[in-house]
């Protein structure tokens, strides 16, 4: 192989610099001559790979006076000095396949954290198709080059086809400020990051007995353990380790001698999840990829709720609706996804202290609201667990909504006034604000259109605690009693689907089947409106979608001031926080 390089560089000195520099590479195949008594002679054509800067705007990135930005807004960067575009090009006559790997080599003297930097690639055909998106830090390091002397990081991997003519990728790269970036003590100030795009590429002859073997049998990752154990077949793993490990060493073993593995070596964690992905190819050129999560944990906070002190567990929990994660350990965690950005603390698990005596019932603290105020859902039922019908209608979108009930609200605002509200000493301790959230956000079905209120599929639905209101005008809801949300029922260790194998009928928010507040859509062919319901199965609990009239329990929600005090207690249940 011949290599050209051509680079143009930018040199930019401000409060942060984001530059790249293009690096041209010719791939040659091989040139072959035999001559004897009689001339027989075999001369190759030439087969070329060549990676070629596209002209005119997009011919580096030049980013001054730079400052955190949103993944929405780097998106869409356009212009000089914005993005950077190249191509990668081959015409290959032959029975040969040509594997190639674009990578961006960090420029020794950067001085911008690695972890403070995304880079967005797309395929540029027509309309942008994103290929990448991701920190710097989280990229998987090339073995083209030797680690030691170069931070060197890949973007793409692709292949050129046999025998094929005219190929070319056309790339835009876009680079910026991550958002989660601090600013706020001038560590990040004037500093500089500089990436050089560089593209290698390896020919290979297609044969009939090329190894297809692309299986690794066995993945370790120092310091932590692989949930779940290692199989060869399965490709997604996940770990966690504490806030003070900063990096892991990843290893591998291929199942074959002739496959290439791709993705070890140290790895830098971020505070969150990193996803570690590990590429194995085989001789013949086919791939196939494992993928790590490795949660670094938070730093652990000291929280105060009734005089009491909770420490946050630092954890990040998995938190899809498809299954509950049986590493997630018990206790109080700490979430931001709020609308203010302001910290709410919840529990998760099957928690054992936080038993609240209240009014003469047993409630359960769900979380502490961002202002303080605390939140309880009553232990059990209201009148003995008897069943009540979320809506005695069905038949249109409106009766998914609590606003809208006419047996669940009347039915627990009765239940308030008696129980609480006509009692000042009880009601003087309850705070009546926005603190509810009927927001029609995740649907089960995909046929449950609930028209124009822009519902997301369950799978694809990420819990938070932020409420809005929806274009049905519906949202938050200012009231003294409630029920939990769809979203709390996930925080607190719930899922969607069942997994028999993780019991979590015990967690408190899980003993009963009960009505949530939360809209689950509406089957407008069956004229079905729905509501997200806790359902109890041996041993496990889960949230599914119910008909608004079907008659289940009905759990109070109340939020109680910050400022309450209680008389005694340390929150068991043999012991509960008694309020005063």
């Amino acid at each position: 192989m011949k290599n050209k390089k051509k680079q143009i560089i930018i040199t930019l000195i401000a409060i942060i610099s984001l530059i790249v520099i293009t690096v041209g590479v010719t791939y040659a195949f091989f040139n072959y001559a035999k001559e004897g008594t009689t001339d027989n002679t075999i001369k190759t054509g030439s087969i070329t790979f060549l990676y070629t800067e596209v002209s005119g705007v997009g011919k580096g990135i030049s980013l001054t006076e730079a400052y955190p930005v949103a993944d929405s807004i780097g998106k869409v960067q356009v212009g000089e000095g914005k993005i950077f575009d190249f191509k990668v090009t081959s015409n290959i006559s032959m029975n040969s396949n040509i594997d190639y790997q674009v990578t961006a080599r960090k420029k020794t003297g950067s001085t911008l954290a690695n972890s403070a930097v995304k880079v967005y690639l797309t395929e540029v055909s027509g309309t942008e198709q994103e290929l990448l998106l991701s920190k710097y830090s989280e990229l998987s390091q090339t073995d083209k080059v030797d680690i030691s002397k170069y931070d060197e990081r890949i973007l793409y991997e692709g292949t050129f086809p046999a025998n094929t003519s005219n190929y070319e990728k056309n790339f835009r790269l876009r680079m910026w400020v991550s958002d989660d970036t601090d600013f706020s003590d001038g560590i990040m100030n004037d500093k500089t990051f500089t990436l050089t795009v560089n593209v290698y590429a390896d020919g290979k002859v297609i044969t009939d007995n090329l190894d297809t073997t692309n299986t690794l049998d066995s993945i370790t990752v120092s310091g932590c353990t692989l949930n779940p154990v290692f199989n060869s077949a399965n490709t997604e793993y996940s770990c966690k380790v504490p806030n003070s490990v900063s990096s892991v060493t990843v290893n591998a073993t291929a199942t074959s001698s002739k496959s290439k593995v791709r993705g070890l070596g140290i790895k830098s964690l971020s505070v969150g999840v990193n996803t570690l992905p590990i590429r194995v190819i085989a001789e013949d050129g086919s791939k196939k990829n494992y993928n790590i999560k490795v949660t670094r944990k938070d730093v652990s906070e000291n929280v105060s709720i009734f005089g009491k002190t909770y420490q946050t567990t630092g954890d990040f929990p998995t938190l899809t609706t498809s299954s509950n994660n049986s590493q997630d350990d018990n206790g109080l965690y700490k979430s931001t996804d709020t609308n203010s950005g302001k910290p709410t603390y919840y529990f998760r698990g099957n928690v054992e202290n936080n038993y609240v005596s209240f009014a003469g019932f047993t409630w359960r603290i769900v979380r502490i609201n961002e202002d303080g105020t605390i939140r309880i859902v009553m232990q059990d039922g209201i009148n003995n667990n008897s069943s009540y019908g979320f809506n005695s209608n069905y038949n249109s979108y409106t009766y998914m909504y609590y606003t809208n009930s006419d047996i669940a609200k009347p039915t627990l605002e009765d239940w308030y006034q008696i129980n609480i509200g006509s009692k000042d000493a009880l009601a003087s301790r309850v705070a009546t604000g926005n603190y509810y959230c009927e927001q029609a956000k995740v649907k089960y079905l995909s046929r449950n259109n609930t028209e124009n209120s822009n519902m997301v599929l369950y799978s694809d639905y990420a819990p938070n605690f932020k409420c809005k209101t929806d274009l049905y005008g519906k949202g938050i809801v200012n009231a003294n009693i409630g029920l939990i949300t769809y979203d709390e029922y996930i925080y607190s260790g719930g899922y969607l689907y069942p997994v028999i194998s993780d019991s979590n009928s015990t967690y408190y928010a899980s003993e009963y089947e009960s009505y949530t507040m939360s809209p689950s859509g509406y089957y407008s062919a069956g004229e079905f409106a729905t509501n997200w319901s806790i359902k109890n199965y041996a041993g496990y609990s889960t949230v599914t979608n119910g008909f608004a009239r079907l008659h289940m329990i009905l759990r109070p929600v109340i939020n109680l001031k910050s400022n309450v005090q209680i008389s005694s207690g340390d929150g068991t249940k043999n012991n509960p926080f008694i309020v005063k």
